[in-house]
């Protein structure tokens, strides 16, 4: 019954976004000049449902990492281990591994873990960031069963002469103390040309978190205060792009980040200085790409060099080392047909203690896809790939997606949409290869995905209202989980296996307004996401009763709710409010609950005209209430923080 209800919700209130003019999506494409465009996940998943980050946001929380920033902005669950420390993402319900975060078209994601720590992203060195849910694997590939994460760090200018950037520091400091605990510090310098473009961005990032807390895991509790916490971390992103001709465009770009934390460790062992560990990663790109436009469509093309480094308590060493290729050929054959494909290649060398010597890979995916406008308002999209993995047996991946636009006047839009898909992740180094306990012959977890929704917006001049929602359902097989297992010597043992199955079906809904009143502008925006995420294994190991069958999945909220208002009063002065409410999860076992919990930060800002600079002086407070939470189980989260930042544009 609660399915009826939801699949009858959603088609009166589901969402994809919809945020060009209806004339702009029938236009035909322009080939006089070429531009190396964003890399996001766009021309051929317009029917999916987006969240593009607001770039007032975005330098407002410049000092935060990706995970922090997504978990107060979008639909994104992040579970963080402590303030700055391992904080995994979950979209819809599903485990980080099923979330694909993209560069250049390049997957972030860890290939012997399986997914990214969402906090040693730097947001600051990256221009753009866009989330796209649902299962996109067929447009990114593995890991995109629920969704995508795409980061951009192109500059959207012409090619003419500019010099733009900005100087970020930020300071922290939690009630009570008197020290300084938070300290960042970013610059950025862009530069354009006729000829050539240049960006370059980099940050350096220190929390001390020497913050008190209340330990819960002693007897009466006592105040503490956390130990060997601390985070610092810092890199750099540079990029050149060089325009040949009108017709040909050659793009360098380098990325390198340093990121090292003391890992929290649990309550129960605060001041105990045996349990302290450690962690170093290490994370460097080269990537050289190039583009070229003519009358029979357009070319892209890239190598790129990625160097994945982590160093576990100084001397547990997991290295990865990629080569990657890619190709793609863009054609719009007609004003109303569009093409694209391509493929890609990639050799991956493992370098970790646990494996054997001399282990490689080689991985490969061919891809199309089709848009079609057979009438104005109908849009149709397919596209499919088919990946080639050594040792791995990848399924073919196609999805459709239709969009309609049912009411299309002036100041008024309503689109209906839908789609279905079909998702796959290849197993993780660490399945197929750890030890004695890896199985390479796991299968790939698989999905299949559908989705429909509905929006409306309506724009005049002095006012804008967007509302949408949008209903999802996924069944994913084949999971893998490490399950306890007899050894060969009879000792109890971790092995890899495909046994799981996972039923996920929610509603995701989103309302943004903003409206002028003479010198006040108001702006809002709230989102709610409810997702059902059932544990489908009916059996456990050794045949026995799954005592999780049908219950919810652990750490995964059914409900997950945030709204931002910003008030500014003329040019100058600014004020904020934003929330953040993560519903009861269950632990591991699924009858244990942890508290749902509800933040609150305020801040008040001010802009000084510097002739054509300007400098924002910016006074935060995060944790308003001075509220008590834990993300996850005995991991210490901080109270109120006082932040002051500094943010000088030129």
């Amino acid at each position: 019954m609660k399915l009826y209800f939801l699949t009858i919700l959603a088609c009166v209130v589901s969402w994809s976004a919809y945020a060009q003019d209806a004339d702009d999506e029938y236009k035909t494409y322009n080939l006089e000049e070429v531009v190396l465009e964003r890399r996001f996940v766009d021309s051929f998943t317009t029917n999916y449902n987006k969240h593009k980050v607001d770039s007032v946001r975005k330098s407002a929380n410049a000092f935060e990492p990706l995970g922090r920033f997504l978990q107060k902005n979008t639909p994104v669950y992040i579970k963080e281990s402590g303030y700055g420390q391992l904080a995994t993402i979950s979209v819809r319900g599903t485990k980080p591994e099923h979330v694909a975060i993209t560069w250049e078209g390049i997957n972030l994601n860890s290939l012997t873990l399986g997914h990214a720590n969402a906090n040693n992203i730097p947001f600051y060195l990256f221009e753009d960031a866009e989330v796209t849910l649902g299962a996109m694997s067929s447009v990114a590939g593995s890991d995109a069963i629920s969704g995508v994460i795409s980061l951009s760090s192109d500059v959207d200018k012409p090619w003419q002469s500019y010099t733009t950037g900005d100087v970020t520091q930020t300071l922290g400091f939690y009630e009570g103390q008197g020290k300084l605990d938070h300290s960042f510090t970013g610059f950025k310098l862009k530069k354009g040309g006729k000829r050539i473009k240049s960006y370059t961005a980099m940050y350096f990032n220190d929390i001390k978190n020497e913050y008190e807390f209340e330990n819960i895991a002693k007897y009466e509790a006592p105040s503490e205060v956390l130990e060997n916490a601390q985070v610092r971390n810092f890199g750099l992103l540079q990029s050149f792009d060089y325009k040949l001709s009108d017709k040909t465009m050659l793009g360098l770009k380098g990325l390198w980040n340093h990121a090292w934390h003391e890992i929290q460790p649990v309550m129960g062992n605060n001041g105990n200085a045996d349990t302290y560990e450690q962690m170093l990663n290490e994370y460097k790109v080269l990537l050289l790409r190039g583009k070229h436009k003519s009358e029979w469509g357009s070319v892209n093309a890239s190598i790129a060099y990625i160097d994945d480094f982590q160093d576990y308590n100084k001397g547990s060493i997991i290295r990865t080392k990629r080569f990657q290729s890619d190709l793609e050929y863009f054609h719009s054959l007609t004003e109303k047909l569009d093409v694209r494909f391509g493929g890609n290649f990639a050799h991956i060398k493992p370098e970790v203690h646990a494996y054997e010597d001399g282990l490689n890979e080689n991985r490969g995916n061919v891809f199309a896809s089709l848009k079609y406008l057979p009438v104005r308002r109908l849009d149709l999209t397919f596209n499919a790939r088919q990946n080639f993995t050594t040792g791995v047996n990848a399924p073919f991946t196609p999805s459709l997606s239709v969009s309609y636009d049912v009411f299309l006047r002036e100041f008024h839009k309503v689109r209906l949409t839908s789609s279905v898909s079909k998702g796959y992740r290849v197993p993780t180094f660490n399945d197929r290869y750890w030890g004695t306990q890896g199985n390479p012959n796991l299968l790939p977890e698989e999905s299949v995905n559908f989705e429909a929704g509905i929006a409306y917006n309506h724009k005049v001049e002095d006012r804008s209202f967007d509302f949408s929602t949008n209903f999802f359902q996924s069944s994913i097989t084949n999971m893998i989980a490490w399950m306890e297992s007899q050894n060969e010597n009879g000792n109890i043992d971790w092995y890899p296996e495909n046994i799981g199955e996972v039923s996920n079906v929610g509603v995701e809904i989103m309302a943004k307004f903003s409206k002028s009143l003479g010198l006040l502008k108001v702006e809002a925006t709230a989102a709610y996401t409810f997702n059902e995420t059932l544990d489908m294994q009916q059996f456990g190991n050794g045949g026995s009763d799954n005592p999780n069958y049908k219950k919810q999945l652990p750490y995964t909220p059914q409900h997950k709710q945030n709204a931002f208002l910003q008030l500014y009063w003329g040019e100058k002065i600014s004020f904020g409010l934003e929330q953040v409410y993560v519903g009861e999860r269950s632990e591991r076992d699924a009858d244990r609950m942890l508290e749902s919990y509800n933040l609150v930060n305020a801040s008040f800002s001010y802009t000084f005209n510097l002739g054509a600079n300007f400098l924002i002086a910016q006074m935060r407070v995060d944790n308003l209430t001075d509220k008590f939470y834990q993300d996850q189980k005995y991991y210490a989260m901080p109270g109120r923080k006082l932040l002051l930042n500094i943010i000088y544009k030129y």
